[in-house]
């Protein structure tokens, strides 16, 4: 039996030393935090918090509701603004220079957008992350995500102001995700994020209304994980994307994280599981990835990328099993 694997991989221009990375809007909102999630919990790096021009409160009480499959939210992306927040970069860049940071941008236009990119890359982050698909802001948001002209306009504008890793992260909540992915391609995406949380809502029976302030929320948690996988396998199986995709949505474990591989993802990201599981979730989920590939004869986390794409081999692997 293999004793030990690599878990090293590269991701539109990031290198980690394992696959599992924290996600935006989870434990993100300072340095100390962030830094808790690499020293703590085992991260590979980790995706800011969402970040705008300027400070946002978001929305109103309540945000947030805890479903028997995930969590509600509508947190409005909160946010101290760019100049305010880059303070935490550096911070948690002094204690980790080593580690990757992503920076996740959020804009409400390409001027915005442009702008953001701009700012960021006068910061020591690896990579930004688009935001172009948060269910939770009516400027903004899906506007944008949906629709392949506009993410062309804010990739390209990002691509502009920003020389280094671009990803974007892409809703479900459209028509044909592929036709959406190959627009933020072209405009010089380096890597795909899919997905965002899902647009939703919850109604309270007794007092016969909603039960976000804000009516509608953003779904993440187990209850998304299939259409997450769905589309990062059509992302991964199209012969028109080329640049590699994250997965990230209902991750809780390393077989979990196994099928996102699997599909077609270099790596994956986590956020709600630390409700579930507590900070070390990164730890246990990379451990749990590592034994999964000893127990199956992998010497290396790059043999499964994809190789549930292919099918005749995954059936002839099934003989010899």
């Amino acid at each position: 039996m293999i004793e030990d694997v690599s878990l090293e991989v590269e991701v539109g221009g990031v290198r980690l030393s394992h696959p599992v990375l924290l996600a935006s809007g989870v434990l993100n909102e300072t340095a100390h935090s962030m830094i808790r999630v690499v020293d703590v919990g085992g991260a590979a790096g980790v995706v800011t918090k969402s970040i705008s021009l300027d400070e946002k409160m978001g929305h109103r009480n309540p945000t947030v509701v805890e479903l028997p499959t995930g969590l509600l939210n509508s947190m409005g992306v909160p946010n101290p603004g760019m100049e305010e927040y880059s303070k935490e970069v550096l911070m948690f860049k002094e204690r980790l220079p080593q580690t990757p940071i992503i920076l996740s941008l959020y804009g409400e236009s390409v001027e915005e957008f442009e702008k953001l990119a701009r700012a960021a890359k006068e910061l020591p982050v690896e990579a930004v992350e688009v935001n172009l698909s948060c269910p939770n802001r009516e400027e903004g948001g899906l506007t944008f995500g949906t629709r392949p002209e506009m993410v062309y306009n804010a990739v390209r504008a990002v691509r502009r102001g920003f020389p280094r890793g671009v990803w974007v992260k892409l809703t479900a909540q459209v028509g044909d995700v592929v036709e959406v992915a190959k627009e933020a391609q072209r405009a010089g995406a380096d890597a795909l994020v899919a997905i965002n949380t899902l647009k939703g809502m919850a109604i309270d029976p007794l007092l016969a209304m909603p039960v976000l302030a804000n009516k509608t929320g953003g779904y993440s948690g187990p209850g998304i994980k299939p259409v997450a996988l769905r589309v990062v396998w059509e992302l991964s199986s199209s012969e028109e994307i080329y640049i590699p995709v994250v997965g990230v949505g209902g991750i809780e474990t390393g077989i979990d994280a196994v099928e996102f591989m699997m599909a077609g993802a270099s790596a994956v990201e986590v956020g709600s599981a630390v409700r579930s599981r507590g900070i070390e979730v990164f730890r246990a989920i990379m451990d749990e990835i590592r034994m999964f590939l000893i127990e199956n004869g992998y010497s290396s986390v790059k043999e499964i990328i994809g190789l549930a794409l292919d099918v005749e081999k995954a059936m002839s692997r099934e003989e010899v099993i």
